[in-house]
This record gives C-alpha cells, sequence and structure tokens, in this order.
C-alpha cells in the first residue's frame, strides 16, 4: 500500500489527516541486509526524519476522527 492509498483510505472513511509519516530508508532486500552494521541501520532509521515519507519502507497516518 502507497502513502496516497493510505491517506486515501482513511479519507474516503471520514477522517481527517493530521499528519503524514514513514521510517528506515530501505535501499535494497532484507536478505542483502543481513551483514549490515547496526550503525547503518540506525543511520538508515534516523534519516527518515529528513526524507519525504512515501521514500520509506514503513508508512503510517495520524488521524482524528470528526466530532459528531
Amino acid at each position: 500500500m502507497t502513502l496516497n492509498q493510505l491517506t486515501a483510505y482513511f479519507r474516503n472513511a471520514g477522517f481527517e489527516i493530521k499528519d503524514e509519516f514513514g521510517y528506515f530508508l530501505k535501499t535494497v532486500p532484507n536478505s542483502m541486509m543481513t551483514e549490515w552494521s547496526p550503525e547503518l541501520i540506525k543511520a538508515l532509521t534516523n534519516i527518515s526524519n529528513v526524507l519525504p515519507p512515501n521514500l520509506m519502507a514503513n508508512i503510517g497516518v495520524v488521524v482524528r476522527r470528526p466530532e459528531i
């Protein structure tokens, strides 16, 4: 699922999107990352804050239910 699909899903259900986020810049398949150092894995997570969320391996949204 893409970030656009995720936000559309919640908007169509009547929710207000408050924030979109993503974390972990995944550049290769998991099988190629098994020998990577913990420092590199941490760096790929830390860089998440400065890149667009739609480029991240994990995406999410913060939504608000409308007042009834």
